[in-house]
This record gives C-alpha cells, sequence and structure tokens, in this order.
C-alpha cells in the first residue's frame, strides 16, 4: 500500500506534464544567464508522478505491514498482475500470488503447459542430470523429475565419504567447473602437495647441504642445514621451495659465484655504484609501498614485500651515466664528491620520471625474474605479461606445489 502523499522532484523533461497539472515551476537561471525549468524543484502529489517516475515512495508490504521505500516506477509496475506490494522478505509470496492470478496454478510444470514452452533457466533433461551423477561416482539422493534448474541444490552421496552423510550441489557448479565431493577435492589437493620427509632430506642433500630438521611441515617453513663446503660458517635456514627452485641457499655459496665479474650488475665496477646509489632510493621505495597501500600487486597479501623496478635498475643507472656524460670507475672512491652528488640526484630524478615500482612477495618476485632474467633487462611490458600469466594460473604448479 503507498504511503507518500507527496514528493518534492525536478521536472526534467517533464516539465509540460506538470504545467498541464496546474503546478507552478519558478524559473532558476543556469550558469550561462538562461531560464531554465528542468532543475527546479516542485512539491506534488503522488498520483501526478508519470508511470516512470524514480522518485522514492514509501511503501506499506501488504503481507507483513513493514514499511519500505522503492521507486514510484516499480510500485506502478509490481502491481500489473495483482494490486499488492510486497517487501523483499515477501517477494515469494507475491510471486505465488501472482503465478495463480495468472495461470491458475503455481506449479513449474503447469505453466509450462499453459505457455507452451519449459518455464525457468533449465535447458538440461532430469533423466541427463540424475546419469551425469551416477557417471562421476556419486549415489543421487533425487529424481530425474525433482531437478527444476541449474542452481537447485542436489542431494548425493559420495561412496568415499559415507560418514559425512548427505551432500549437496549445484548442476551449474557440476557440469561448468567440474566440481563434485569436496572431501575428496581437499583430500586430493593435500596428496598432490605434500612431499614427505624422505624426499625433503633427499634434495637438501642434492645440494651438498646437510638437514639438521627432523620433521618436514610444508615448503614454505624454513629448516635449518650446514652446508658442506661452509661447515665453519654454522646453521643456515632454507624452505625446501628455495631447494628446489634456487641453485644456492647458502649465502656464502651464492655469496661467491655473485662476486666481482660474476655479479649480474658487473660492468667494469658498476656494481659498486649501483650498491651505493640503492641505498639512496628509500624515498622512493617508502613512496612505493605508501602508493601501493603495502600489499603485494599479485596477491594482495602484506607483511615482508620487495620494491620491484617496473623500468629495471640496472637500464636507470647506465642512463644516469649517460644523461651526465661521465665515464664508469672501477672504485667509488675515484669520483669526486661533486659529481657522485650529481649522479645522486639524477638517479633518483630518474626513478621519477619511470614511476613508483610495484609491491611483490620475495617468492613472486623471484619467480619473475626466473622467467624474465637477472640481467636488468626487464621493462614494463615484461611485468605486465608476467601478470597476465600470473592470472590465469601458468605459475599455480610451481607455487603450490613446490
Amino acid at each position: 500500500m503507498l504511503i507518500t502523499e507527496t514528493v518534492k522532484v525536478k521536472p526534467g523533461c517533464s516539465v509540460k506534464h506538470y504545467l498541464s497539472k496546474g503546478y507552478v515551476i519558478p524559473p532558476i537561471i543556469d550558469n550561462r544567464g538562461r531560464e531554465t525549468f528542468k532543475n527546479s524543484i516542485i512539491e506534488v502529489k503522488v498520483e501526478d508522478l508519470l508511470p516512470n517516475s524514480l522518485a522514492t515512495v514509501k511503501i506499506r508490504c501488504d503481507y507483513c505491514e513493514n514499511e519500505f521505500e522503492t521507486s514510484y516506477a516499480n510500485h506502478i509496475n509490481g502491481r500489473k498482475f495483482i494490486e499488492k506490494d510486497a517487501c523483499s522478505n515477501c517477494k515469494s509470496k507475491k510471486t505465488i500470488d501472482t503465478n495463480i492470478a495468472r495461470y491458475g496454478t503455481n506449479s513449474i510444470k503447469e505453466r509450462g503447459k499453459i505457455l507452451g514452452f519449459k518455464v525457468g533457466r533449465n535447458s538440461h533433461d532430469g533423466n541427463k542430470v540424475y546419469n551425469d551423477f551416477i557417471s562421476a561416482g556419486l549415489e543421487p539422493l533425487f529424481k530425474p523429475e525433482d531437478y527444476i534448474n541449474m542452481n537447485q541444490k542436489l542431494p548425493y552421496i559420495c561412496p568415499n565419504h559415507r560418514d559425512k552423510g548427505t551432500l549437496y550441489i549445484d548442476y551449474d557448479n557440476f557440469v561448468n567447473k567440474g566440481a563434485r565431493c569436496k572431501h575428496c577435492g581437499m583430500e586430493h589437493s593435500q596428496d598432490y602437495k605434500r612431499y614427505t620427509y624422505e624426499f625433503c632430506l633427499e634434495k637438501f642433500k642434492e645440494k651438498g647441504y646437510e638437514l639438521l630438521d627432523k620433521i618436514y611441515i610444508n615448503c614454505d617453513t624454513n629448516m635449518s642445514f650446514i652446508c658442506t663446503k661452509h661447515k665453519d660458517k654454522g646453521i643456515q635456514k632454507a624452505t625446501l621451495f628455495s631447494i628446489l627452485n634456487y641453485e644456492d641457499s647458502c649465502i656464502f655459496c651464492k655469496s661467491k659465484k655473485l662476486s666481482g665479474e660474476n655479479h649480474w650488475h658487473w660492468k667494469g665496477g658498476i656494481s659498486n655504484l649501483a650498491e651505493h646509489l640503492r641505498i639512496l632510493t628509500s624515498t622512493w621505495r617508502n613512496e612505493s609501498l605508501k602508493a601501493n597501500n603495502y600489499r603485494c600487486a599479485l596477491t594482495n597479501s602484506n607483511g615482508h614485500l620487495v620494491v620491484h623496478h617496473l623500468y629495471s635498475f640496472s637500464n636507470i643507472v647506465n642512463e644516469t651515466l649517460i644523461c651526465l656524460d661521465m665515464p664508469l670507475k672501477t672504485e667509488m672512491s675515484e669520483y669526486n664528491p661533486e659529481d657522485l652528488k650529481l649522479i645522486e640526484d639524477k638517479c633518483l630524478e630518474l626513478h621519477y620520471k619511470y614511476g613508483l615500482g610495484v609491491l611483490l612477495t620475495p617468492i613472486i618476485h623471484d619467480l619473475f625474474h626466473q622467467q624474465y632474467g637477472y640481467d636488468g633487462n626487464t621493462s614494463p611490458e615484461d611485468f605486465e605479461e608476467f601478470k597476465q600469466r600470473y592470472n590465469s594460473h601458468e605459475f599455480d604448479k610451481i607455487l603450490c606445489n613446490n
């Protein structure tokens, strides 16, 4: 039942309608100094509104008598077949009354016979649905004639999990997403991802590491080991993920391989300059963290994050020297204070020129460089491609299994 008697509206394109009803519309002067009636505000009786008016009116539900608000157009359209108003909680009751008023029945099958076609979104035969459950190794607890539509929760029993009792799944998830018994899915996932302690022990041994821990938890948990080449350095820690995916987990083996000419930044001494300039970009890094809300661009997780240069840091350093027309020197001590200050300022300037960095978890960051190299020639286009590959689940097996 309509409660509202009058409402305030803007005439808009219905100026002539309201003038014909005897309303006086005061003109408004627009920005160009012209008189307009469209944006004036007038109070009108509800019965004088146009049927398609979006003016908000107050309604009392004819079923539960609760009051709610809706547009006048919804109120008019809702009374097309039955002159009752229903709130959101009573819509199902009104639907039944409407079906009875229109067709004389609320039965979907009977309405289908009257209309001459199958009612609802169901385009699947109940027998096919029933047989699909049996083919999947499930025991359906419904009859073919009970099937209504793809969103209906269908009861079944999984032979492997009878102790779980009756389970439910809709045919949409069953046929389009390959969903089956959720308990079978969880067990398969756990078996698929889990490694044994013996497997872990063997992989550490292959790297030349002596594993000290006696229990394996998961691939992301640090485990203690001693490198047989650096026993004097004591106990180190590494995850099984790093053991499986990276050449070295011993920081001393890694440091030796990446020192001097073996370092990926090495170009006759540029590694020294690069490391010096990295320290001076802390302002840029902090702004990148803040701009990205301290969350990984791909996983949306927070915690320990790496600021990834979309335009590689190595290229920025090289461009800095080119812009200043300065030669690369082997040692940092060869730069006088004035030249070094110019290099620092230009490097920071180029950082902002190419924009802030994006945040990645250490594992995702390492995965990016595994795919696109450590030579410092990566680009924003490389990252966009990597992002698309990540979102299409190309790396799920690497990230989950390992």
